[in-house]
């Protein structure tokens, strides 16, 4: 399976982009893993309706041939480690090719990205900085990776 993780904006803080380098690489042992970042819209010049819509555009642009697209969300299913381990591993089954996670920016992501989406999940409930959002994902795909093979990360 091919999994990508979508961000509006690079990572600005350099600890951000190791974390997530890191992650990328172990997830790289069970499947094809990649990392995008899309250009975020300033935002002193734009209403965040604005922004939202121009950065939707960069992020269809590059999801349009994926299997699943599934954008993190506050509002989306709420899973634990063993329930997004189970959910990977039907998308597996499924066969599924591709998987898109997408990250969105400082206001969100606009309806026409979640409207593209298959699926909606929350990896909290609490608001997350993007940054720190796509380490958590990261990880998170990476235990479930390791719950899959019975390995002994997650315990």
């Amino acid at each position: 399976m091919q999994i990508k993780l979508l961000t509006v904006g690079k990572f600005s803080e350099t600890c951000y982009g190791q974390l997530a380098e890191i992650y990328r690489r172990r997830i790289s042992r069970y499947h094809s893993m990649e990392i995008v970042a899309v250009r975020a819209e300033k935002l002193s010049s734009l209403s965040p309706q604005e922004a939202m819509l121009r950065e939707a555009k960069r992020i269809l642009d590059r999801v349009r041939d994926a299997d699943c697209c599934v954008i993190l969300d506050i509002e989306g299913k709420t899973l634990d480690s063993l329930g997004l381990a189970e959910w990977l591993d039907r998308r597996i089954a499924r066969g599924t090719q591709k998987l898109t996670f997408i990250i969105g920016g400082p206001f969100g992501l606009h309806s026409s990205v979640r409207e593209a989406a298959q699926e909606r999940l929350s990896l909290s409930s609490l608001t997350l900085a993007h940054e720190l959002a796509a380490v958590v994902c990261l990880e998170q795909i990476y235990r479930a990776c390791t719950i899959l093979r019975g390995e002994n990360y997650h315990k």
